[in-house]
């Protein structure tokens, strides 16, 4: 199956900063829990091992909600995101599908001042002299066959 770039760029962008942030949280509260809780064991005289390990559990579990939350969030703001930095790609590819079926005259906007918008700046000028070739060819043909049609007069 062939991964579509829109979804290999959500994929590369969400997923990492999810998983990296999901476990730095993890450890600062298994880190930052265990002093904490022995501070209040301390004060309250109660056992640490079970108030503690039931701390971190409940911990651990909003940390997996919060987590799955999140990263359904973060994959729809990079659903959005990924679209609209792919749509001028899209337009690039529709718009040679139409030069490729012989419509010269498609060409995409580029207005952006990015790679892209250059890209898109490149496809016009290429469209431009495509255009102009055979403007030319259609010139040239017309004229070899004026030429071939009327006699030679020396």
């Amino acid at each position: 199956m062939r991964l579509r770039l829109h979804w290999k760029l959500m994929l590369a962008t969400t997923i990492p900063v999810i998983a990296v942030i999901t476990g730095i949280i993890w450890l600062a509260f298994d880190q930052l829990a265990a002093d904490y809780f022995m501070e209040l064991m301390d004060k309250y005289m109660v056992s640490p091992t079970d108030t503690h390990r039931a701390f971190l559990t409940a911990v651990h579990r909003y940390l997996l909600w919060a987590s799955l939350v999140a990263l359904l969030l973060a994959f729809a703001l990079s659903y959005l995101l990924t679209k609209r930095v792919l749509r001028p790609l899209v337009q690039m590819s529709e718009a040679s599908h139409q030069i490729a079926d012989g419509n010269l005259t498609a060409r995409v906007d580029a207005n952006q001042t990015d790679e892209i918008g250059e890209l898109g700046t490149a496809f016009n000028l290429m469209g431009d002299s495509l255009e102009k070739l055979e403007r030319l060819r259609k010139t040239m043909v017309a004229d070899v066959a004026h030429e071939l049609r009327t006699p030679l007069t020396n």
